[in-house]
């Protein structure tokens, strides 16, 4: 099987994460891709709990035949490591699957400060994709397992998703409706300020 793993805050997740995935499994032909937020994300601040995170992420994909969550990062304690995610992951799906890590260009630009970095190539290939505003560019030194890919554009981020919940604007357009109706009823970004 190849198998795509997309991670991250997810706080929340937006139409641009849908559409980021079912771009690249398209263009790598994936059989499958994990949605897998993190618990306790040691580079990026959260304000919401990974259990809301967990049950957004599967509102979100819901009836999306090729997409599934794993909770493997909210399950384990301690900070949320890639190297962690991966490993499970691969003890999960069997040594005969192909796991493709898939990330934007900012996380993308950080690789090098990562845990374990230059192990994460024994653990899958690595696909970047550029943002709108930022091309993708491998590190120096990962250029042998990280991949760019292009894919459609869509500028939309969770910053600005929180940052009109906050305000009580209008997401629609920008997140899945049942993501909006779980925010909303929970007030998870009610008030918060970036």
């Amino acid at each position: 099987m190849r198998i795509g793993v997309l991670g991250g805050t997810f706080d929340p997740p937006h139409l641009g994460h849908l559409a980021v995935a079912r771009d690249v499994a398209t263009q790598l032909q994936l059989d499958r891709i994990v949605f897998a937020p993190t618990g306790d994300s040691w580079q990026k601040e959260t304000t919401t709990p990974a259990k809301d995170r967990l049950a957004m992420v599967e509102l979100a994909i819901a009836g999306e035949e090729l997409f599934v969550s794993s909770d493997v990062d909210v399950q384990r304690d301690g900070p949320t490591f890639t190297f962690d995610t991966l490993t499970q992951l691969r003890a999960e799906y069997g040594a005969d699957a192909e796991l493709f890590f898939l990330l934007g260009s900012d996380a993308l630009a950080g690789l090098p400060t990562w845990h374990r970095a230059s192990e994460l190539g024994q653990l899958a290939i690595f696909v970047g994709f550029g943002r709108p505003g930022h091309d993708a560019i491998a590190p120096a030194g990962f250029e042998s397992w990280v991949h760019i890919v292009a894919v459609g554009p869509t500028d939309i981020s969770s910053t600005q998703c929180r940052q009109k919940l906050s305000a009580g604007e209008s997401v629609e357009g920008l997140m899945p409706q049942a993501v909006i109706d779980y925010a909303t009823a929970r007030g998870l970004y009610a008030g918060v300020r970036e």
